[in-house]
Order: structure tokens, then C-alpha cells, then sequence
């Protein structure tokens, strides 16, 4: 903000500074963007296997175009850090308030691939059949799976 301050001529009346910083403040990003929340969890199959990788992606049921987060999926099943990806392709930390789709990655295969067959409606927003509402109870979530 100082180099923004030190472009205004020394004599530039009061009010046109004030609009001038608060422009400057909107075009940061200062005024607020989505609410988010925090959101932990759990991916597992009925009976409590976990999905041993790959990542959950969440897809926001309103807005246009929808808010996108996510997080990968460790060997044991959790995921932490959702983060949401912003308009411009920043990262905002946490997920953003509603209802989302959620839809599993399980990425293009290799090493790191999970060993599981995971049915293929899960990778699909539409087709998974999986909503989360966001805030969550204690910002923590299981996403149960049926290996069918």
C-alpha cells in the first residue's frame, strides 16, 4: 500500500484519497471474498477400509462458475487442508460455505496410484452421489464408499 500512497500528488483533496484507497482495497482482495471453513475427514468403503490415495475433490452446488477445493487422500484414508481454488487461481485456505458435490481423483496412475478398485460413479460430481453440507460438526467428514 505505501508504493500505491507514494504515486498521489501531495495536494490530491481528501475525499478523492479516500475513494483512491478504498478502490486500491477492493482490487486486493480486502473486501472479504467467500467465507470458508476448515475441513478434515475420512474416505472409506463400507465395513471401514480405507481409500488408500489419491485426493477428494469438492465442487459447490451454487455459484457460477462453482467453487472448486480439495485435498489429497493419505495411505490411511484422512485428508486435511482442504483449500479452494480462487477465481484468479490463488489458494484460499479452508472450503467455502454451502453445499458441495464431491467427486474422488484417483490421478493418472503410476507408483503412487491407489491399488483399489474404486467404482467409476465416484469419480464423477454428478454421478457420485456424495453431498457434504459446509460448515460440518467439528469441520471433520467421512465420506463412505460402496465398493459395488
Amino acid at each position: 500500500m505505501a508504493s500505491f500512497l507514494s504515486c498521489i500528488p501531495p495536494r490530491l483533496p481528501a475525499r478523492l484519497l479516500l475513494v483512491g484507497v478504498a478502490v486500491a482495497a477492493l482490487g486486493t482482495g480486502c473486501s472479504g471474498g467467500p467465507k470458508t471453513h476448515p475441513l478434515k475427514g475420512k474416505v472409506v468403503f463400507k465395513g471401514g477400509q480405507p481409500l488408500t490415495g489419491g485426493s477428494i475433490v469438492f465442487e459447490s452446488t451454487t455459484g457460477d462458475p462453482p467453487w472448486r477445493a480439495g485435498a489429497g487422500i493419505g495411505p490411511d484414508g484422512t485428508f486435511t487442508d482442504v483449500n479452494t481454488l480462487g477465481p484468479k487461481g490463488e489458494v484460499i485456505n479452508g472450503i467455502v460455505e454451502g453445499e458441495h458435490r464431491v467427486k474422488i481423483d484417483l490421478g493418472r496412475g503410476g507408483e503412487d496410484a491407489p491399488r483399489i478398485a474404486l467404482p467409476a460413479r465416484y469419480r464423477d460430481f454428478e454421478k457420485s452421489g456424495i453431498t457434504v453440507k459446509v460448515p460440518t460438526p467439528n469441520n471433520e467428514v467421512t465420506i463412505e464408499l460402496d465398493p459395488k
